[in-house]
């Protein structure tokens, strides 16, 4: 993502829109970026390739309908 990294993004969406859940999806996969999107509040933290059943998932998780 050109100009920002996926946790500045999620800062800037918390900050001003705090009951809006985020989930993360990666290719580039790595544990220190995994535990401070999940610290930070991400519901979800998918990495590429996932399923379509997956992505269900998280969003109904985030949505709390599950």
């Amino acid at each position: 993502m050109p100009g920002m990294s996926g946790l500045e993004l999620q800062r800037r969406l918390v900050g001003s829109h705090p009951d809006v859940p985020v989930i993360f999806m990666t290719a580039h996969d790595d544990a220190s970026t995994r535990s401070q999107a999940m610290s930070g509040g991400a519901a979800a933290y998918l990495i590429k390739p996932f399923s379509e059943e997956a992505l269900l998932d998280a969003v109904r998780a985030a949505l709390g309908t599950t």
